[in-house]
């Protein structure tokens, strides 16, 4: 049975100011919206950008699909979300006017609409794998491991990535939508 599209998530968008992209940057964005929202830490939020430090310890990795917004999931108050554009770091909630009250409302984006987003920033990240790269594995069967990128075939949606346990050694197949660069330990 297929799944009525009007019951998806939807996405409030917010348009953030330079002080929250670096917030964004300093990896604090989330925890940041999620008190002044008092949403539980299971609530969606969805920030469309990853950073990491590469090698060189002068040089910070920014990838971002969509640079200066931010997608929390609906079922928050409009009145809470509305509040954070007193906040220096949220430019403005994006909204549309109701036709028949003139009433502001939180505009929405789809979640296909996101997941075209997301996979714009796996595109993005897994243009910048390179062998001997630390990465952490984020989906599949191995969620939550690490390993080093041995080989990576840029033509290939997968790379060969070395996981080390205790007891075991071995290399995997990972689809590269499924890892993200881990930053070198300094």
């Amino acid at each position: 049975m297929q799944r009525d599209e009007r019951d998806a998530p939807t996405w409030v968008v917010l348009e953030l100011t330079r002080a929250g992209e670096r917030l964004i940057e300093e990896g604090r964005l989330d925890y940041v919206l999620r008190q002044h929202l008092q949403c539980p830490p299971e609530h969606p939020i969805f920030i469309p950008t990853v950073v990491y430090n590469s090698d060189d310890p002068n040089d910070r990795i920014v990838l971002s699909a969509t640079e200066g917004y931010v997608f929390i999931a609906s079922g928050l108050s409009e009145r809470s979300l509305f509040q954070l554009e007193g906040l220096p770091f949220v430019k403005k909630v994006m909204t549309s006017r109701d036709p028949a009250t003139g009433l502001r409302v939180c505009m929405v984006v789809s979640d296909r609409d996101l997941q075209q987003i997301r996979l714009q920033l796996s595109k993005l990240i897994s243009s910048t794998l390179t062998p001997d790269m630390e990465v952490s594995i984020i989906h599949g069967h191995l969620t939550g491991m690490r390993g080093k990128i041995v080989s990576d075939d840029s033509e290939s949606d997968s790379v060969d990535i070395y996981i080390e346990l205790r007891s075991l050694r071995l290399i995997r197949r990972i689809p590269k939508s499924a890892v993200r660069p881990v930053s070198p330990k300094r």
